[in-house]
């Protein structure tokens, strides 16, 4: 799937290269021109030879972009070279160059699209200075040839204008269409997830309906059975027994409303104001002890406005969690910067660990996808989070050095 865009730019060179061959035949045969035709023939040649190359050895060891770009830049110079010989800046087929151009812009990036504006202009401008049918114009004075000559100037001056204006608007129609593009994925990606999140919430819902029903109905057996049991004075071991299974009861409800805390429909909660030293410090109590350390840094007067107060510390605290796990220190240190950028709040949660490699990155936020093995976690800690903090219109972004830690920032709207 990588090659995609190289075997399509293939198939379009092959046509390119009958076009330009039947036109040759045409000029040659049929209009009488007066051009090298053996040694256009022979430059023609080598686009067939390069297809061929790139697809028998060069398309399985370099990346699409990579093999396009040589192609692409390759095939100006080819132009160059037949228009050099075939009548220079006076040949009308000059205008290939802008098509050479459109190409880079629609398939490459825009420093791509620059350079060969930039490579463009350049082959033009030898045509116009070099080719011996312009050369044979210069030194000839008649007013006819001078008009010629004045009227290749102005092609000159055109072709460098619109070059440096199709590069210009395209990169920004391109670039607007490329994010418009790259929106519409993130707003159907959100969609996805949200489908996915309501499933997990439905099955929690009703795991927790169904086993809450039961546990409430041990929990007052068991208190009965213990007062029961006092009238009977019977030994202290049984009494344990029935306090043990309460305990036991109670940890199972425990857990029940932490499950339904963490999957619950949090796009409904009403917006609150919190200062960030607050919400951090919130983020982080349940791992408060001697084993862990953590570095807070930040204003400490600053208020996030209007935001979903438990949503995001129930996401930012997942988030922590794994910094900890990821940690090699003894104790573990996490460091979290709190900072003001371009108009948003960023959270910056950095630790010290093994780091990850790009494939895991790239996998990093997909539901039951974790680094973890079972008994640590499920892999929806990181997509629970991702999908809080898209609901206020922020965004997770992951930067990872293996052998030297992770850095997980949180950027979101100022107010939500």
């Amino acid at each position: 799937m990588k090659n995609n865009l190289s075997i399509w730019f293939i198939r379009l060179r092959w046509f390119a290269f009958l076009a330009q061959f039947i036109i040759l035949v045409a000029s040659v045969f049929f209009f009488q021109a007066n051009v090298s035709w053996q040694k256009i023939g022979l430059i023609l040649l080598i686009i067939p030879l390069s297809n061929l190359l790139t697809t028998q050895f060069l398309i399985k060891k370099f990346p699409a972009k990579k093999i396009t770009t040589w192609l692409i830049f390759l095939d100006t110079i080819i132009l160059s070279a037949i228009l050099y010989l075939s009548g220079g800046p006076a040949n009308p087929f000059t205008i290939v160059f802008l098509l050479h151009l459109v190409l880079t812009a629609v398939l490459l990036d825009e420093r791509w699209t620059w350079i060969m504006a930039l490579m463009t202009c350049a082959s033009y401008a030898f045509l116009f200075f070099f080719s011996p049918e312009n050369t044979s114009i210069h030194h000839n004075h008649h007013s006819s040839s001078n008009s010629f000559s004045l009227h290749l100037y102005g092609m000159l001056f055109a072709f460098m204008t619109v070059a440096i204006l199709v590069a210009y608007f395209l990169n920004k129609i391109i670039t607007e269409l490329r994010g418009k593009e790259l929106r519409l994925q993130k707003l159907e990606q959100l969609a996805v997830n949200s489908k996915r999140l309501a499933s997990l919430v439905t099955i929690t819902a009703g795991t927790a309906h169904e086993l809450g029903t039961p546990l409430s109905t041990v929990a007052v057996v068991s208190k009965e059975l213990e007062l029961e049991l006092r009238k009977l004075h019977l030994q202290p071991e049984i009494l344990e027994d029935i306090h043990l299974i309460q305990q036991e009861i109670s940890r199972c409800k425990e857990y029940l409303t932490s499950l339904s805390e963490k999957t619950g429909d949090l796009a409904g909660e009403t917006p609150q104001s919190v200062l960030a030293l607050d919400l951090i410090n919130q983020v982080i109590l349940p791992f408060k002890n001697s084993k862990n350390h953590f570095e807070i840094n930040g204003p400490s007067e600053h208020i996030l406005q209007s935001i979903p107060v438990k949503s995001l510390t129930i996401g930012i605290r997942a988030l922590v969690k794994n910094a900890l796990d990821a940690s090699v220190d003894s104790p573990k240190r996490v460091v979290i910067n709190h900072q003001i950028i371009n108009n948003l709040n960023q959270i910056e949660i950095i630790d010290y660990g093994s780091g990850m490699n790009q494939e895991t990155l790239e996998l990093i936020g997909e539901p039951f996808f974790s680094t973890k093995n079972t008994e640590q976690g499920l892999g929806l800690g990181v997509y629970l989070a991702k999908l809080a903090i898209y609901q206020i219109g922020g965004e997770l972004i992951y930067k990872s050095t293996q052998s030297k830690g992770t850095a997980t920032i949180i950027k979101f709207p100022i107010s939500f």
